[in-house]
Order: structure tokens, then sequence, then C-alpha cells
């Protein structure tokens, strides 16, 4: 009896151990693994200097700030956001890729980019460009993150 308790035990551990190591989740992780590798495969087809998608956010909207109205004004571009690395100078790249029409947003990031968190925004002004874009994330922890 004390050696079927101790294998029981033994079996009991292995199964937690399973656990973290469960097919469910060795699929969700190769899963995770395909879809990031098809992203870079498409941002690659877009900008070929495209090595690394470095992170993204899920859902964003891009809004454009009109100094006449002193308001946001979307701008049909809205999408997967993705900052990604590359071959090339400037070395990294803000990519939106636009589920509302064919075209997408792409921004490079240098260091005389103007950034700015404001609640789910991301706020940024080009330094070659007199236009303020808005970007609104909507799960706030992405934003965050990014």
């Amino acid at each position: 009896a004390v050696g079927e308790a101790g294998r029981w035990i033994m079996s009991k551990g292995q199964r937690k151990d399973a656990r973290y190591q469960s097919p469910l989740e060795a699929q969700r992780r190769a899963t995770q693994q395909q879809t990031l590798q098809m992203n870079l495969n498409v941002l690659s087809r877009i900008d070929p200097s495209v090595i690394e998608i470095m992170d993204m956010a899920k859902h964003v909207v891009v809004y454009k700030f009109d100094t006449q109205t002193n308001g946001w004004q979307k701008i049909d571009i809205e999408g997967s956001l993705f900052i990604t690395r590359r071959a090339a100078h400037p070395t990294h790249r803000f990519f939106v890729l636009n589920r509302s029409g064919i075209h997408n947003y792409e921004q490079d990031i240098t260091p005389d980019i103007l950034l700015q968190v404001e609640g789910s925004y991301l706020i940024l002004r080009p330094p070659d460009s007199p236009n303020i874009i808005g970007m609104w994330f909507f799960q706030d922890e992405e934003h965050v993150a990014i």
C-alpha cells in the first residue's frame, strides 16, 4: 500500500508538471508563434527591411488632430499595431495594418519624434510633419506596455 501511495503521489506530481506543458498550452504557444511569423511575413512584404516584431497591440484606431476645429478626426485606419525593428535606417517603425481600408499607417521611430500617453491614447508628432496623430488602444494594458 505504501508503494501504491508513493506511485500515486509521484504520478500526481507528474500530472501537475504535465499540466504546465499541456497539449492545449503547447498548441496556444504554437498558434501564437505561427501568428507572429505570419504577421512578420506580411510586414516584410510591405517593408523588406523589417526583421523583427518587437511589440504589438491587437487593435488601435488612428486619429488626426484638426487644428481648425481643435478636435480629433478619425482617418479610417484601424487594426493591429506593430513596433518593428528594421535592418535599414531608421531602425524602428510603427505599422498599423489597416482592417478598414487599403492604406496602412507607417511611422518611423526616431529620436526626434514626440510621444505622449494620454489615457487610452498614444499621441505622436512626427518631426517631418505638421500633423499630430493619436492612436486609441482598445485594451488599456497594451498602450501602457507599448
